[in-house]
């Protein structure tokens, strides 16, 4: 099939629908568009549950209102929800300025958005004296750093910059892998430093999740943890 612009393949993102409608009958055709539907659906049904289950129970339940009836907290999780549904509507124009390529702008987000998470699993698995306070600092700046940048990437393909300033060689012509990969760095950079600093405040022993919140996710048992049972005599 002839996906060249010549074709009606404008965009790398045509190139897809349009082998389709090149190559497979009107049957096949149908049951490609709708599982690719249903995978959509999957994907966004699966987003908005977890999203809805972390802010309900770690937000609303745990710091909000902790006496909230399980009636209530549904309630909540639904209007969540709903909200994520209106927001993923009000994103859609971002995409197209971002990138005319939905693989790349998937790429562009992640390495953007993911360098704060990589930073606290792998000092978490790594490093021992790694504690909570530094996974803390870390998620802020990396969070404040990535949607920064993302924010001034559409500002300057809304609002292009005077060629050879620092917004032009910050947001446009620095390329985003390399931006994830100084992302990273801030973020190992910064769990580092503050958990080394704030090492004497969690007794130096370098725990990420302190005894409070052990005690709270144990089974049972005093402080939060089971004895082990006794060895049978054989």
């Amino acid at each position: 099939a002839d996906l060249s612009p010549a074709n009606g393949a404008a965009t790398p993102n045509q190139a897809f629908p349009l082998l389709l409608q090149h190559t497979l009958p009107p049957g096949l055709l149908g049951l490609n568009l709708a599982a690719a539907v249903a995978a959509c659906m999957s994907s966004l049904d699966s987003v908005f549950t977890a999203a809805a289950s972390l802010f309900c129970l770690d937000l609303y339940r745990g710091w909000l209102r902790p006496a909230a009836s399980p009636h209530e907290v549904v309630r909540v999780g639904q209007a969540f929800c709903a909200l994520l549904a209106v927001l993923t509507l009000l994103w859609l124009p971002i995409i197209d300025v971002l990138s005319d390529q939905i693989f790349l702008y998937k790429e562009a987000v992640m390495a953007y958005l993911a360098p704060p998470i990589v930073s606290v699993y792998l000092l978490g698995v790594l490093w021992r004296r790694a504690n909570a306070t530094g996974a803390a600092a870390s998620f802020a700046v990396g969070y404040t750093l990535g949607f920064g940048r993302m924010a001034g990437e559409v500002w300057c393909k809304l609002h292009p910059p005077r060629p050879g300033s620092a917004a032009d060689a910050l947001f446009v012509r620095l390329h985003f892998l390399y931006a994830g990969l100084l992302l990273c760095l801030a973020c190992l950079a910064t769990h580092a430093a503050v958990s080394w600093a704030a090492q004497g405040a969690d007794g130096g022993e370098g725990r990420a999740v302190d005894e409070t919140l052990l005690a709270k996710c144990s089974c049972g048992g005093e402080g939060g943890r089971r004895a082990a049972p006794a060895p049978k005599d054989p």
